[in-house]
């Protein structure tokens, strides 16, 4: 008897395991969305996938990339972006997001210009911490999230001026990010 118990103790997990992938087979986990003003500063083009899901908890990833040719903003830089993010979400289709991540950034000095010259280096590491409200099904279809995305500077590289006094360079900064997109659908449905 106790052979036994001890057998089940230790299959237990697998049985949890068990339920839990097929409850997440029910569930779209792959999203494409583009997000103005957020972790890719003035845009990004995302993908999002659902990496774990319990209950009406769920813990996604997020990688995105942003491009602006220097035309654009009258810079001698082109300006890149990377945006990664870990996200949990709280809720069944309107939920609640919080995340933190990690966005680098090369020819950022061409960012001073608009904001102040908070950014002045040509390559910088910041840290955002996002709170926002994310629309998703589980099934799949139309997805729109918007968040506050708290900028923290972490690494700034090749510093190509002092700040002068006449602009002031900040540590933390908030951004209002939008995004719009689409969950694909489960084809296991």
């Amino acid at each position: 008897m106790k052979s036994v118990i001890v057998i089940l103790f230790h299959l237990f997990p697998f049985f949890v395991v068990a339920q839990e992938e097929k409850d997440s087979a029910k569930i779209a986990k792959n999203t494409f969305f583009i997000e103005g003003l957020g972790n890719g500063f003035w845009y990004s083009v995302n993908y999002d996938r659902i990496l774990l899901y319990k209950n009406n908890t769920k813990i996604t990833g997020r990688l995105g990339v942003s491009f602006l040719y220097k035309s654009i903003l009258n810079s001698n830089d082109n300006i890149w972006a990377i945006p990664f993010e870990m996200n949990i979400l709280m809720g069944k289709k309107h939920h609640f997001e919080f995340g933190l991540g990690i966005t680098y950034s090369y020819g950022a000095n061409s960012y001073g210009d608009y904001y102040g010259r908070i950014f002045n280096s040509s390559s910088l590491w910041l840290m955002p911490r996002i709170i926002g409200y994310r629309f998703q099904k589980r099934q799949g279809s139309f997805f729109i999230k918007a968040g506050i995305p708290v900028f923290i500077k972490i690494i700034e590289l090749n510093k190509e001026y002092e700040n002068d006094g006449r602009y002031k360079t900040s540590n933390i900064f908030p951004f209002l990010g939008i995004g719009l997109g689409y969950t694909l659908k489960n084809k296991k449905q």
